[in-house]
């Protein structure tokens, strides 16, 4: 049903939730056409510990095993979201999505300025340039031409999370123009 309503309401994407995906949301992206971004489990924690290490690469070798041949799957998020880990994990959990699915279009993103981030063919972006949100890279003149940029968190690039500036975060009590803007 959710990915039905996703689509229905005029998507072509969807990043799905940084935990395993019930085969169901898949099979609907498949039967509807809706292309989908594949998260490891987790975020917002990194262990240094080569056990924690080891189980989260096998993840995402579980995770291109189990998904890799449904057509709706777009690309593979291999590194833990929003998480400090050193470039040694980011680049070898690249070097996995190539082992798992040795293809062309096997894309795979990271977060910019994460370490490893110049192992993926795939840099994450915040729209900045169209929702007046922080600066940030983007708008400093340092894309490089040969790498792919995609947007995953439209209006999800506040300044901090209780700013009151923010034209994507915008509470009631601030009144109908914010809401409008927003």
């Amino acid at each position: 049903r959710d990915m039905y309503q996703i689509r229905s309401n005029g998507f072509n994407i969807v990043r799905l939730g940084h935990y395993p995906q019930a085969t169901a949301a898949l099979d609907a992206c498949d039967e509807l056409g809706l292309l989908a971004i594949e998260p490891i489990p987790g975020w917002q924690f990194f262990n240094k510990n080569p056990l924690f290490i080891s189980l989260t690469h096998r993840d995402v070798r579980d995770m291109i095993r189990r998904d890799r041949n449904h057509p709706s799957t777009f690309m593979w998020e291999p590194v833990l979201n929003e998480t400090h880990f050193p470039k040694e994990y980011a680049c070898n959990a690249k070097k996995i999505v190539d082992e798992e699915y040795p293809y062309e279009q096997a894309l795979s993103a990271c977060d910019p300025g994460s370490p490893g981030s110049d192992c993926f063919p795939v840099i994450y972006t915040h729209p900045t340039s169209v929702s007046g949100g922080k600066k940030s890279v983007y708008n400093a003149g340092t894309l490089k031409e040969e790498t792919m940029y995609f947007t995953r968190e439209f209006g999800d690039n506040v300044d901090d999370w209780n700013s009151h500036n923010s034209n994507s975060r915008v509470h009631r009590s601030w009144g109908e123009s914010p809401m409008l803007q927003q």
